[in-house]
């Protein structure tokens, strides 16, 4: 055991208990968690970006 002081079952009890929580108010937990959407916001806004320049670069490439 590397650490004396670490109780996997104790641990492992928080972990579960957090989970559960989150699953219980998950959406309190999704308003909550600014860094997330934060993520997922410019994820989404890179995809739609990457889609945009696709598209202008197939129209560009039609004309020559």
């Amino acid at each position: 055991c590397l650490d004396a002081g670490f109780n996997h079952e104790e641990q492992s009890q928080i972990l579960v208990n957090k989970i559960e929580d989150i699953q219980d108010n998950l959406n309190e937990h999704r308003n909550n968690n600014f860094i997330g959407s934060m993520l997922l916001h410019h994820s989404m806004a890179s995809t739609q970006y990457m889609g945009q320049w696709i598209s202008a670069k197939s129209k560009l490439k039609q004309g020559l």
